[in-house]
């Protein structure tokens, strides 16, 4: 059941992905995207950025998804300018729960491929909490995406899965009593692997 209603969300917000958003003069951030979106809150602090734009700033937000423990998750966009005052959605991914619910731990940008155009990385923490387990500590996962396409009105954003696997966080905690560091947890690490990589 849980499963369907992330479908079906998935799906209902999918269709919603090509419309155009107009923006109301002197409307923050913040209150552009809860507008939009019909909600109150937010996973984390709008980013505007002119990264892939020099002349037109893009839009970075996440939703809260799913309110019961275990099957929380978030779902991420970008709106891309179309004019000065006129948007289009993107859908980035959704992260779901692994162990414990989702939070985005760190959102930058790294150049991830051979383009000039530096790539979205966005870092996400899970709290493991299971001491029956003899886990207790944070999972963190490293998710790499490309830039929108200048030229394509793509749906979601590209996302590269080997890299990211590459640069996948790990668990850091108390695992059987022993002590355990995660691979990758800030932008300093992931960047530094990105080079070590040839980017």
């Amino acid at each position: 059941m849980k499963h369907l209603f992330l479908l079906l969300t998935f799906f209902s917000t999918t269709l919603c992905l090509g419309q155009p958003y107009q923006r109301f003069n002197g409307e923050s951030n913040e209150d552009f995207v809860k507008r939009i979106t019909r909600t109150t809150s937010l996973s984390y602090a709008v980013i505007e950025t002119n990264e892939w734009d020099p002349t037109h700033k893009s839009l970075i937000y996440f939703l809260p998804f799913g309110k019961k423990k275990g099957e929380a998750a978030i779902i991420g966009y970008v709106l891309v300018p179309k004019s000065m005052m006129t948007y289009r959605k993107i859908l980035i991914d959704t992260f779901f729960q692994e162990g414990g619910d989702p939070g985005i731990e760190n959102v930058f940008f790294a150049n991830a491929d051979k383009d000039k155009e530096r790539e979205l990385i966005i870092m996400i923490r899970w709290p493991q909490d299971h001491p029956g387990a003899g886990i207790v500590g944070t999972l963190y996962g490293t998710h790499i995406f490309d830039d929108p396409s200048p030229t394509i009105e793509e749906y979601q954003l590209k996302f590269f899965k080997a890299l990211s696997e590459k640069l996948d966080g790990g668990f850091e905690g108390k695992r059987n009593s022993e002590t355990v560091k995660a691979d990758f947890k800030n932008a300093v690490q992931i960047r530094a692997g990105l080079r070590k990589l040839g980017y």
